[in-house]
């Protein structure tokens, strides 16, 4: 009985301590993030986080093969908001994010004109000449050159893209087999190697997963393979390791990329970023235990003999780089 009872209190204890430290991460996310803020109380890296976000729905839209004129109206708005704000808080316009912004809206701008579509009532002139002056917004097209024969690690990383033009034919199972394989050398704690993969190459049955995921609108219909990237929180233990599944399970996926991309085969990354309601319906729906942390999701396929992919600018290693002094 006495030891049944000091268990008891132990397990309340570290509950206890488990919830302290999540109270604690919260408190630090609602400070730190842009949720608890208005317009008017974003900083500049905050506005530059949603200047970036809301620039490349817009680029992942300009680079599809047949978008619909006059798309994402509402998200033009927004950055061009966020750019005016932007403007009025820092005005540093020589960051990379906040020229890649000015580059797609120009290049929005122009392709409209260039199709003699009216976009005066959300998208005024004005506007564009006094903030797109400058840059110059793209895609990258590819002709049958995208996976090219660079052997040397920097050429061959830096040549992965986020590839949303994908056949839909299903990949061998073979194929996630190896991959999986080679993406195992990626180090975890403790090498306990809690991450793994659910591996689908059922064009209805992708379908149905993409039902609880809501970013992949204008491509979806196209993902006839997917791999649904898990960790699972039975191998961790005690309050300090409780995201430690994120961090082994994003590498996991970064190396699972990696791999696909040196097999020739085209992927793109899905953020997992749901509420729990929408996490448990994904697990119940298709039997996926509880104790998985879904990672992400990967769309994967053969690719086109042309297609094309957003810019995606990235910001220069000085914007990502600090030395302690």
């Amino acid at each position: 009985m006495l030891s049944f009872f000091k268990s008891r209190v132990k397990s309340l204890l570290v509950m206890y301590s488990i919830f302290k430290e999540v109270m604690i991460d919260a408190s630090r996310y609602y400070r730190w993030s842009a949720t608890r803020h208005s317009l008017l109380g974003l900083n500049e890296n905050q506005l530059l986080a949603k200047i970036t976000a809301h620039y490349h729905v817009l680029e992942k839209g300009l680079s599809m093969p047949e978008f619909r004129l006059g798309f994402g109206q509402a998200m033009v708005v927004g950055l061009k908001t966020l750019i005016v704000r932007y403007n009025e808080v820092s005005g540093d316009t020589d960051s990379t994010q906040y020229r890649a912004a000015i580059a797609v809206l120009k290049e929005y701008y122009c392709v409209h004109q260039k199709a003699d579509f009216n976009i005066d009532a959300y998208f005024s002139q004005s506007f564009y000449e006094k903030y797109c002056q400058s840059g110059a917004g793209r895609a990258k097209h590819f002709s049958g050159n995208y996976f090219g024969n660079n052997c040397e690690f920097k050429g061959f990383f830096q040549s992965r893209c986020s590839v949303r033009e994908l056949l839909p034919d299903a990949l061998d199972k073979s194929l996630f087999e190896e991959a999986v394989e080679v993406a195992s050398k990626t180090p975890s704690v403790c090498n306990r190697q809690s991450f793994g993969v659910i591996a689908v190459n059922d064009y209805d049955k992708c379908q149905q997963i993409l039902e609880h995921h809501n970013g992949n609108r204008g491509f979806g219909q196209l993902i006839g393979n997917l791999l649904i990237v898990t960790c699972d929180l039975e191998g961790f233990a005690g309050t300090t390791e409780r995201y430690q599944s994120y961090i082994d399970g994003g590498a996991f996926a970064m190396s699972l990329m990696l791999t696909l991309h040196s097999m020739e085969v085209g992927c793109c990354p899905l953020n997992w970023s749901v509420n729990n309601a929408t996490d448990r319906a994904l697990k119940k729906r298709f039997g996926i235990p509880d104790s998985k942390n879904v990672i992400m999701l990967l769309a994967a396929g053969r690719v086109p003999e042309e297609f094309s992919v957003p810019f995606s600018k990235r910001k220069d290693a000085s914007e990502l780089l600090e030395f302690l002094s």
